[in-house]
C-alpha cells in the first residue's frame, strides 16, 4: 500500500502547467461524428463534467485532452484542449487555445475557449461566440505549434 501512494505522488509532482510538448493520445478517444467545430464542442460539453482546479490542488492545471477524456472532468482550458485535439482529428487543421476574460455583467474571470479559421468558439457549449461582447482576448496558445503544425 505505501509504495502505491509514494507512486502516486510521484506521479502527481510530475504534472506541469501545460500539456506536453509531444502530447500523443495513447488510447483512441471515440469518434465524435462531428462535421463542425460547434458539434465537437457540444461533444465534448456532453461528455465532460465541469470542474475547478481545486481537485488537483493547483491553482492551475491543464490536462492533456485523453485525461480529459477519460476523467469526464475539467476546467474551461480543459473542454477547450480536448476540444482542439478533436477538430484537428476530426476536422483536420490547427485550432488554437484562446485565453482571456469572460465577463457577461454578473459573472466575470479569466477563462479559455476554441479559435479555429478565424471564428471563435465556447468549448463548453459549442457556441460561435466571435462577435459576443462577453469575450475578451489576452493570449493565444498554438495547438499546432505544441504539437508539431505550422
Amino acid at each position: 500500500m505505501k509504495w502505491a501512494l509514494v507512486l502516486f505522488a510521484v506521479l502527481l509532482a510530475g504534472c506541469t502547467l501545460f500539456v506536453a510538448d509531444d502530447y500523443d493520445p495513447q488510447f483512441d478517444i471515440t469518434a465524435t461524428g462531428a462535421t463542425t467545430p460547434e458539434e465537437v464542442c457540444e461533444w465534448v460539453d456532453a461528455l465532460v463534467v465541469g470542474v475547478g482546479d481545486a481537485i488537483h490542488d493547483k491553482l492551475d492545471y491543464w490536462q492533456s485532452p485523453d485525461q480529459t477524456y477519460q476523467w469526464r472532468t475539467g476546467d474551461c482550458e480543459d473542454f477547450a484542449l480536448l476540444a482542439m485535439y478533436l477538430i484537428h482529428r476530426d476536422l483536420g487543421g490547427w485550432p488554437d487555445l484562446v485565453i482571456g476574460i469572460y465577463d457577461d455583467g454578473t459573472t466575470r474571470g479569466g477563462h479559455g475557449w476554441v479559435a479555429y479559421n478565424g471564428r471563435w468558439y465556447e468549448a463548453l457549449t459549442g457556441e460561435d461566440v466571435t462577435d459576443s461582447p462577453w469575450y475578451t482576448y489576452r493570449e493565444t496558445v498554438s495547438y499546432g505549434k505544441r504539437y508539431g503544425g505550422p
